[in-house]
C-alpha cells in the first residue's frame, strides 16, 4: 500500500461527508442563518490557506516539489488565471448567503487555522500530509454542497457557488500532485507525517462539531 492510500485508510472515519453537519446540509435541513454562520466561521481557515502553502513550500528542499507547490500557490492567490484569488471567492460565497462578516470567531475555527499552520512550519512530510487530509476531501465536497445549495436554498447566482465550483476541479490535480510526493517521502519520515494528516483530519472534524453544536447553529431537524 503507498503512503498516500495508508493517509486515506488512517482518516476515512473523519471524512467530513460523513460529518452529520454536512449530512444536514445535504439534506436542507440547515438554516439560512446556520449556514451564514458557518461561512463567516469558515473564513479564517480560507484566508490563511495561502500561508499554509506558502509555509510548506519555503520547508520544501527540493527543487521539483517546490514547483509543483508553487503552482498550487498560485492558484490560491489568483495568479494563474484560473479563478479570482480563492479566499475572494469565499467572501463572495459569504455576500452571496447575505451573510456578513462579524469577526467574533469561535474556538474550533481558530484552532483549525492555527494547527494547519503549525504543521506547514514545522516539516516538509507533516505539512504536505495535514493539506493532503483537506484537499483529497475537497472535490467531492464541493460538488455536493453546490448541489444542496441550488437544491434547497434557493441560490442561484453562480458567483455564490464560485468557491466551490473552482474547488470541484482545482483539488483533483492538487490532491494527485500531494500524492505524488507524499509516496516520496522516507520511511523514517513517515510516523510524524501521518499523525500530522490524522490531527488536521481531527481539527476540521472538530470544526463542524462547534457549528453543529453551538446554539447559534443547532440544526433544524
Amino acid at each position: 500500500m503507498t503512503f498516500s492510500a495508508q493517509i486515506k485508510e488512517a482518516i476515512a472515519e473523519k471524512h467530513l461527508l460523513s460529518h452529520p453537519f454536512y449530512q444536514a446540509w445535504t439534506e436542507g435541513k440547515l438554516t439560512q442563518e446556520q449556514l451564514q454562520e458557518y461561512a463567516v466561521q469558515y473564513k479564517p481557515f480560507v484566508e490563511a490557506f495561502p500561508r499554509f502553502v506558502s509555509a510548506l513550500h519555503s520547508n520544501c528542499e527540493d527543487a521539483g516539489a517546490r514547483a509543483e507547490i508553487l503552482e498550487n500557490l498560485m492558484d490560491e492567490e489568483g495568479k494563474t488565471g484560473r479563478s479570482d484569488p480563492h479566499p475572494q471567492l469565499w467572501n463572495d460565497f459569504i455576500t452571496g448567503l447575505g451573510a456578513k462578516d462579524h469577526g467574533n470567531y469561535n474556538e474550533a475555527a481558530l484552532a483549525t487555522k492555527e494547527a494547519f499552520l503549525t504543521f506547514c512550519k514545522s516539516s516538509y512530510e507533516e505539512g504536505l500530509c495535514a493539506l493532503y487530509s483537506y484537499e483529497y476531501q475537497t472535490p467531492a465536497i464541493s460538488k455536493t454542497k453546490v448541489e444542496g445549495l441550488k437544491k434547497f436554498y434557493g441560490l442561484t447566482d453562480e458567483r455564490t457557488f464560485e468557491f466551490f465550483k473552482v474547488h470541484e476541479v482545482a483539488d483533483i490535480y492538487h490532491s494527485q500532485t500531494c500524492e505524488k510526493l507524499i509516496d516520496a517521502i522516507p520511511a523514517d519520515k513517515q510516523a510524524a507525517a501521518l499523525a500530522a494528516a490524522k490531527d488536521a483530519a481531527q481539527s476540521l472534524w472538530n470544526f463542524l462539531s462547534e457549528a453543529y453544536g453551538s446554539d447559534q447553529m443547532k440544526i433544524a431537524c
